[in-house]
């Protein structure tokens, strides 16, 4: 038996987690850009260990010696086969820092959130979850838009979701507050009712997406996207399909 060793410098490492909880997902997932080549480690990292222009970079391993190659941005496609969460894009500057404490250091992967697409089948116990619609007022659908759910007065009640390129979400809000009812249960386990809290859904839409995005990129650029709001009631522990028909208002 021959044993091969082989040492490559690596890129740049992604962690993909929940975008609800986020916790890294256990199942494989597909990252892919042109000429990029990703292996999945046992932590559950994505490690970038190929890319055009850094074959020299990646089996340099003297410090006096190493020349980074300049910075470029790439492109990256990450998909879920499974399906239970949405693709997206992900722009990431590459090669990372060599210094450990930098923002961006390689010693650092990049966290990744992914939205639970709407066939999502692990919801965890507490959420309220929505399978929802997501439309103007001329009942259009609103492809990749993304919702965002808050309450002014109870910061911790955040939820971010997207639609997918048919215009329907799975809109899952954590953290809702319940009621402690009764001590007295045959279990002695106190019992909890769901308080149903009033919160404001935001849309974020950009007619221009007709493709797979980068919901960073949109984010970003909300100031200059459509939005409407919705008021919705929220509790712990329910289920509901519901349409979202906004009335959206034109970048100013």
């Amino acid at each position: 038996m021959i044993i091969e060793l082989q040492d490559r410098r690596l890129i740049a490492a992604i962690q993909c987690v929940d975008a609800v909880v986020g916790e890294p997902i256990p199942q494989s997932l597909q990252i892919q850009g042109p000429g990029m080549r990703f292996v999945r480690n046992r932590l559950g990292l994505y490690v970038l260990t190929t890319a055009p222009g850094f074959e020299a970079y990646t089996r340099q391993f003297d410090p006096a010696a190493l020349v980074p190659p300049p910075d470029r941005e790439i492109l990256l496609q990450v998909t879920d086969p499974s399906g239970q969460y949405l693709p997206r894009l992900l722009r990431l500057v590459i090669p990372r820092s060599l210094e450990a404490e930098a923002d961006t250091s390689i010693f650092r992967p990049v966290r990744l959130p992914l939205f639970p697409a709407p066939t999502f089948t692990r919801p965890q116990p507490g959420w309220a979850i929505f399978r929802a619609g997501v439309s103007n007022l001329a009942g259009e659908p609103l492809p990749w838009a993304l919702i965002q759910v808050t309450r002014q007065s109870n910061p911790i009640l955040n939820a971010l979701a997207q639609a997918d390129s048919r215009g329907q979400a799975l809109i899952a809000v954590p953290n809702i507050p319940q009621t402690l009812v009764s001590a007295d249960s045959e279990d002695g386990v106190p019992d909890l009712l769901p308080d149903a809290v009033t919160a404001t859904a935001t849309v974020i839409f950009d007619p221009a997406v007709t493709t797979i995005p980068d919901p960073d990129d949109l984010l970003a650029r909300q100031s200059d996207l459509f939005t409407g709001t919705l008021p919705l009631s929220v509790a712990a522990g329910r289920s509901r399909s519901i349409s979202l028909a906004f009335d959206l208002s034109p970048p100013p």
